[in-house]
């Protein structure tokens, strides 16, 4: 009985596969060049949360969103737990004027703690290289018509 079993591993082992289906692409596979060029990445979890800025804050109907800024110069609109940050941070909190992350952080004990970043409003314009770079502000104050009528 051993013999036997023995005799058929030997031989499922044994087969040969032709060379023309070795060349041929896997289908569930994407190819290769294509693979190098997508990124998985989202952009709200690339970098440090302290490399996004907070440039807005609204409200719609039910929910406070925020506006983030981000180090490629991309503008996010997230809302509270959204990810964010290359540490596994979320955002807690969407305040009148910042936004508090939290991130989890190794002590020097080695155990996990939670840390919140608050990133504030930024209150001033990114400054440009170039004067053409300046966006040109298309806004025309109305005045109120004189006499006091409309």
């Amino acid at each position: 009985m051993m013999r036997c079993f023995f005799f058929l591993t030997q031989a499922w082992g044994a087969f040969m596969i032709d060379a023309e289906v070795l060349k041929m692409r896997d289908p569930f596979r994407m190819p290769d060049l294509l693979q190098e060029h997508v990124s998985s990445v989202d952009p709200l979890q690339k970098y440090a949360v302290t490399s996004y800025a907070l440039v807005g804050i609204f409200e719609d109907e039910h929910k406070v969103r925020a506006l983030i800024l981000d180090p490629d110069d991309g503008v996010h609109q997230v809302v509270e737990k959204a990810k964010i940050g290359n540490k596994g941070g979320y955002i807690r909190k969407i305040r009148f004027s910042s936004l508090v992350v939290r991130e989890k952080k190794v002590d020097l004990v080695g155990q996990e703690i939670d840390n919140d970043v608050v990133l504030e409003l930024l209150k001033k314009k990114r400054e440009h290289k170039k004067e053409e770079d300046v966006p040109k502000s298309s806004f025309v104050p109305m005045r109120a018509p004189e006499g006091g009528k409309s």
